[in-house]
């Protein structure tokens, strides 16, 4: 729910969830959605049609209640709610800890997926856009924590620097694609990540399902 912007992290990545929706509609492809949170929300299976594609809307637009987020289960998961092979798209900040996507991903990709990770991120999160001291509230714990951002920026940034290094290299080591997108920057760019993805994909293997994942 955090957003330096006019708008917050989840209002954009259920934009881009939505627009890529709409592009795999548009192909013909099959799409589903799962939304989560520190549980399970909806699941809507992989389906195809206008109709479908509104009731993903639909579940988009819903109002998030949770303040924590669990990515382990809903990944777990993915193995027996998705039975046939295709093409799984989390869409995510990844503030999580990185061996725990590293065995989920594992997973997902010893059962045939092709994954894509899009991570969602505010600006003001990679550069620590704090420039006076101020009380911070934690907003998954709701912990307030006091910030001197003279102190605080270069170890901010180099532990913001070593997560993002630990995500990139599982991603390469997993044979998963990730691209980061920062909140400002126009949707166009996702959807050409995707059909990059999609054209590499088709390169080496017949086309798949798809699963659009939030």
């Amino acid at each position: 729910g955090y957003g330096s912007l006019d708008y917050s992290k989840v209002e954009y990545a259920r934009t881009v969830a939505a627009t890529l929706a709409y592009f795999l509609t548009r192909q013909h492809d099959a799409v589903g959605m799962l939304t989560f949170d520190e549980t399970l929300g909806r699941f809507l299976p992989a389906k195809l049609g206008a109709k479908h594609f509104h009731q993903i809307l639909v579940e988009l637009s819903r109002e998030v209640t949770g303040k924590a987020t669990d990515i382990e289960t809903p990944l777990r998961q993915v193995t027996s709610l998705v039975p046939r092979r295709g093409l799984i798209v989390l869409v995510s900040d990844l503030l999580i800890s990185p061996e725990t996507l590293k065995t989920e991903l594992a997973a997902m990709r010893a059962r045939g997926h092709e994954v894509v990770l899009l991570r969602v991120l505010d600006p003001a999160e990679i550069e620590l856009q704090i420039n006076q001291p101020a009380m911070v509230v934690d907003a998954e714990s709701g912990r307030q924590v006091y910030i001197d951002p003279a102190s605080a920026r270069a170890t901010y940034q180099e532990r913001f620097r070593k997560h993002r290094e630990d995500i990139e290299s599982i991603c390469q080591s997993t044979g998963v694609a990730l691209h980061e997108l920062t909140s400002d920057q126009p949707l166009d760019r996702c959807l050409s990540n995707l059909i990059e993805t999609q054209n590499q994909i088709g390169r080496g293997a017949s086309r798949f399902a798809s699963e659009v994942r939030s």
